[in-house]
């Protein structure tokens, strides 16, 4: 009749692999490695790009004899690499709790009052964008009439 019969919980727990949250989690955080391993690269190529120009001008017994070259295997670098990584997910899960924080503030804020308002995020930045837009049409209608007066004196 149900097949194989028992309970399907898998779905429930929080350590499903195939849960949506977490396959987004995993998502970021390649994006994120990506980034870090492409500045990396770009940082790796600039060195031998700046060590070359330095060998073509004469000037690397100068200034690069007195660093010393690190060389690090490649064990050193994915260490490296790893904190970089886990620097840049701290930052982002700051911010998340920073913006958590920001709409328990708005909605206890709002929520104080016989009405709850779940859009004072989007309202506000409606208002910021109204007065960006005022600002806008201000700074062009100076603008005009500034060069208005300036060809009525050319034209005299």
């Amino acid at each position: 009749m149900g097949g194989h019969g028992g309970l399907n919980i898998l779905p429930q727990k929080k350590w499903n692999v195939y849960n949506r949250d977490n396959r987004a989690k995993v998502e970021r955080d390649e994006a994120l490695l990506k980034k870090v391993q492409e500045k990396r690269k770009r940082a790796e190529v600039s060195a031998n790009l700046n060590q070359v120009v330095g060998q073509l001008k004469g000037n690397e017994g100068k200034k690069e004899g007195k660093k010393e070259k690190k060389l690090y295997s490649k064990y050193h670098m994915h260490v490296e690499e790893n904190r970089e990584f886990l620097k840049a997910k701290k930052e982002i899960e700051r911010e998340e709790k920073l913006e958590k924080r920001k709409l328990v503030k708005t909605f206890h804020s709002e929520s104080k009052g016989d009405s709850l308002n779940l859009f004072a995020k989007e309202e506000a930045d409606l208002k910021f964008k109204t007065k960006e837009k005022e600002e806008k049409q201000r700074m062009n209608a100076m603008f005009d009439s500034s060069i208005g007066e300036l060809m009525k004196k050319r034209q005299n």
